[in-house]
């Protein structure tokens, strides 16, 4: 197993020096500058697209290898940066889609399937972190029925947290299908010239997005709102992707639709912990303590939608096609620059 220590700037796998049929076998460790390792996760104005969506995959799939293997780091951190490459190496996948189906449909599942065992993992880890924010101001932390919903809590976790081997198992068995997938990526079948397709792609996460906010908030039961969430990272992740369209206006949304993640991951960890307390812990807390956190967890949750429902409104007010419009003008006026060596 390959050891990655700390060195001065940004470390990670950057190419394979020999290669199997079906898997890569050792990598050469090269350092970066920080810069480069933040600014590499776009695509280039001056760069094919076949090449940009190569370098981009195998870049992030190099860089998870690093990271699962880098033992300095705990094992927390790991499964974290882990599952964000995934997310982003499907958000890229979103964007070549209509060049692919079955390709698409291959590697998207793929990496979901990566992706899962880790999820499971962070979704028991923050379980008490998620019941402990309800208590930010500490005066009903100090209740009798809050106190028996925590032991019991406690004592879930304990019991259903794996191992410190099991999870080393489980990021081993990530790295080993993560050098599976990196070889297909360059034989996924894109076309250099075809940018409309690339910009198709980002309006389709744009519009599932706007449509998943719509539904949310007409529907409003917990999965709309996961949907709505996990909608909202592909976009995310897609605007940083194109960055480079329009930097300074791209960079705002960006860090829009962040604090937007970031409200509905909240919610969404809410709704976890409350699931998770009405199937497992009524019988041991009893419904009266039960009921006064449930009561919590919905009072936060109301304030917690009311909030991104105004970023929404307006990172989702214009309509998809608009969207498309103007980040195939703004992409061909960056290429325009860009070949004119004029700073954006």
């Amino acid at each position: 197993m390959l050891q990655v220590h700390n060195l001065t700037g940004a470390l990670f796998l950057n190419r394979p020096v020999s290669r199997g049929a079906s898997c890569i076998s050792t990598y050469e460790l090269t350092v970066h500058n920080p810069v480069d390792r933040k600014m590499s996760f776009q695509l280039k104005p001056d760069e094919p697209l076949k090449l940009g969506f190569v370098r981009i995959t195998e870049e992030q799939i190099d860089r998870s290898l690093a990271e699962v293997n880098d033992t300095e780091r705990s094992q927390k951190e790991r499964i974290h940066q882990a599952r964000i490459r995934c997310k982003k190496i499907r958000a890229l996948l979103r964007l070549v889609r209509a060049f692919g189906e079955s390709e698409y449909d291959h590697e998207n599942t793929w990496m979901r399937a990566c992706a899962r065992p880790l999820s499971e993992m962070r979704d028991i880890e923050v379980l008490l972190e998620t019941f402990d924010l309800l208590f930010e101001n500490g005066e009903k932390k100090r209740e009798k029925s809050s106190r028996a919903v925590r032991t019991w809590l406690d004592v879930y976790v304990k019991k259903t947290t794996p191992s410190s081997k099991k999870i080393e198992e489980a990021l081993n068995l990530f790295g080993e299908q993560m050098r599976r997938a990196r070889g297909r990526m360059e034989k996924f079948p894109i076309e250099n010239h075809l940018f409309p397709s690339f910009a198709a792609g980002f309006t389709r996460t744009y519009r599932q997005a706007r449509h998943a906010f719509e539904s949310a908030y007409s529907s409003g039961d917990g999965s709309s709102f996961h949907e709505w969430r996990k909608q909202v990272k592909y976009h995310y992740h897609q605007v940083t992707l194109f960055r480079k369209a329009w930097p300074p206006v791209m960079n705002k949304v960006k860090g829009q639709l962040s604090k937007l993640d970031d409200i509905l991951g909240s919610a969404h960890d809410l709704a976890v912990l409350r699931e998770l307390l009405h199937k497992k812990a009524k019988r041991a807390v009893g419904a009266e303590a039960l009921k006064k956190i449930d009561d919590l967890i919905q009072t936060r949750r109301e304030q917690l939608k009311d909030r991104a429902r105004f970023f929404g409104a307006r990172l989702f007010i214009d309509k998809p096609g608009l969207q498309e419009h103007h980040l195939r003008k703004w992409w061909k006026i960056a290429r325009q620059q860009k070949s004119m060596k004029i700073a954006a």
